[in-house]
């Protein structure tokens, strides 16, 4: 009797918990083997799934899943980091390297696992951040830096985790691993000589823009005060700062999109030279001449993908409305508005609906940015269509560029 009282008793805290909290966890089972890959030379990632059961304020009880990798070595757990056991990982890569069989292991620091005489080997290359820890080719395709994968807790697992073996990857832009032989070099930004090269510009964590041709120079995006930026170049033999260019926000078509600066953005303003003292980067002799395009805007949700003009005059409203309707067969939904900041059009394309908004400056008030978004409030269900989204703003936006590009309506978009 007083057994199950207990047990009662000890449901209803769950329970309680779980009002207070929440989410409180209530049950799991063993995890059980959802994924292996293997290295080679004995070495695994495996990933293992503990299910369970949630108490949710707002759902109940919820199934639940946590994901647990593992780096094993002839399938016994390799210890990485301190402790008898090692530190969890939140996620591991293989490397197919032609130096050998390596695995990348992370959670906020970040380890390479390697063979030496036979044995496993975790080796930290990079130091726990105060955010997640990033992992960027620096020679993806094209030959310049890739988007940056920001590594959090291991949450499915749909994809493979590989890295290609033939590539330069920035480690939490601190650490330069090198695919094809293993090595790593630190880059020492905080050094005296990398401050006083970089001025009062900080280097944002795992965002290379440019590889130099010989590959020996990176260019990572930096802030300084007052909404300031710039390109700072770093050496990647010596890990120095090497320069600072102050970027122009106007001349270069950034605006305030700092946080969307990428590769095809910085190599349409900055090229590269040779000098005595190496590489060197340098903005384009004709950047005021080239012509400007727009901004394709990207998220992890499939709903929140936009494209965005900045600084053009109100026509350019009409003229993109034209363009969509002769290149990809829009159709008005319901008649265009204005409003004392700006105008607005639904356009409907197949069965999905976007908008057009061109938003007014202050000052002059005929120029304004426009910016396509998905209409979320005419989805119309099933919600099979919801994944066309980013693949049709895409469309959208490469079309339209390509029309930028050659020289067309430039004289709609304001000058320097």
């Amino acid at each position: 009797m007083i057994d199950r009282i207990t047990q009662r008793t000890t449901r209803l805290a769950l329970f309680v918990l779980g009002l207070l909290s929440g989410s409180a966890f209530t049950s799991a089972c063993a995890a059980d083997i959802v994924s292996r890959l293997d290295a080679g030379g004995g070495l695994t990632v495996e990933v293992g799934e503990q299910r369970g059961r949630t108490f949710n304020a707002n759902y109940g009880f919820v199934k639940v899943s946590n994901f647990e990798p593992k780096v094993l070595f002839q399938g016994r757990p390799v210890v990485i980091g301190a402790g008898a056991s090692g530190n969890p990982l939140w996620d591991a890569w293989v490397i197919r390297s032609p130096a050998g069989p390596a695995v990348l292991a992370v959670n906020r620091e970040v380890f390479l696992v390697t063979l030496r005489n036979g044995q496993p080997h975790a080796e930290l290359i990079a130091n726990a951040k105060a955010d997640a820890a990033t992992i960027q080719a620096l020679d993806g395709k094209g030959g310049q830096p890739e988007a940056v994968t920001t590594v959090y807790q291991r949450n499915d697992v749909k994809d493979a985790r590989e890295l290609p073996g033939d590539r330069l990857y920035l480690i939490s832009g601190s650490t330069v691993l090198d695919g094809r032989t293993l090595r790593t070099s630190r880059l020492a930004i905080s050094s005296a000589e990398s401050r006083r090269q970089r001025g009062e510009y900080n280097p944002e964590p795992g965002k290379a823009l440019l590889l130099s041709p010989r590959k020996s120079r990176t260019a990572l995006f930096a802030r300084g005060d007052q909404n300031r930026v710039a390109l700072v170049v770093v050496d990647l033999g010596s890990g120095e700062v090497t320069q600072h260019l102050p970027i122009d926000r106007d001349l270069t078509y950034l605006g305030e999109l700092d946080y969307y600066a990428d590769a095809t953005w910085a190599a349409r303003y900055f090229e590269w030279s040779s000098s005595g003292g190496g590489e060197v980067l340098s903005l384009r002799r004709n950047a005021a001449a080239i012509p400007k395009i727009g901004w394709h805007l990207t998220s992890g949700n499939t709903l929140d993908h936009r494209y965005r003009l900045l600084a053009v005059e109100t026509s350019m409203f009409d003229t993109f409305l034209a363009y969509t309707m002769a290149q990809h067969g829009a159709v008005m939904d319901g008649e265009s508005t204005r409003d004392n900041f700006g105008r607005t059009a639904n356009i409907r394309i197949g069965s999905r609906t976007l908008t057009v908004r061109w938003s007014r400056f202050e000052s002059p008030p005929n120029f304004g940015h426009l910016e396509v978004s998905v209409n979320q409030y005419k989805l119309r269900a099933p919600l099979l269509n919801e994944l066309d989204f980013p693949e049709l703003i895409a469309s959208l936006a490469n079309g339209f560029n390509r029309e930028l590009a050659s020289g067309k309506h430039q004289q709609l978009i304001q000058k320097d």
